[in-house]
């Protein structure tokens, strides 16, 4: 449910604002560059709600998955007791690894971006109205970082899926929950990886 919701708010909302915004600034005529520029400004004062919405949906989804988890053990006992040789940990055990890391969403975050980025506080950064340029900069890395975040805690719902003994393709996967997870570890920390491809060339 809530990764459906999670879903819509990106398909929704943030890639056609991508995609006018893009579009608008390719184009030549000044007017519409400052127009898109005064957009991108003004949308920044939304993105602490965006941000806060994201993080109560991660902290209610963490608790759900948390009880489910430990229901789902409840109900693994059992089946264990009754000698069912069908039975896996598996799904009680991401149960509730996903919820746990959903409730403390800030400080997975943290700790991944310092181990992999050096980078432990990821920081909302906005402009002081001086240069349009940097305000606009500021802008669009803050969006990224709010689709980061988005990408972040969608991969832990994409990891909570149980997965058939098998394998097997469907919505969730380990392989697709890491790409997204560290795709949205790159993204919230743009700034590093903007300067790290500046020092590479």
């Amino acid at each position: 449910m809530t990764a459906l919701l999670l879903n819509k708010i990106t398909r929704c909302l943030i890639r056609p604002l991508c995609l006018i915004s893009m579009a608008i600034l390719l184009t030549g005529c000044p007017h519409f560059k400052h127009a898109a520029s005064e957009i991108l400004i003004n949308l920044q004062s939304t993105y602490v709600h965006v941000v806060d919405l994201v993080m109560s949906i991660a902290y209610l989804s963490g608790a759900m998955f948390v009880v489910k988890g430990i229901f789902a053990f409840k109900i693994y006992g059992e089946q264990r007791t009754m000698m069912s040789s069908q039975v896996s940990v598996r799904t009680p055990v991401a149960y509730f690894a996903v919820g746990i890391c959903l409730l403390f969403l800030p400080h997975v975050i943290s700790i991944m971006s310092n181990s992999v980025f050096m980078q432990p506080d990821i920081v909302l950064k906005y402009g002081g109205g001086e240069d349009m340029a940097t305000d606009v900069e500021y802008s669009i890395f803050n969006l990224v970082k709010i689709m980061g975040l988005i990408a972040v805690v969608r991969a832990l719902f994409m990891a909570s899926v149980p997965q058939p003994p098998g394998g097997g393709g469907g919505q969730g996967g380990l392989g697709k929950a890491a790409m997204h997870f560290f795709g949205g570890l790159a993204a919230l920390n743009i700034e590093y990886m903007v300067d790290m491809i500046k020092n590479a060339t």
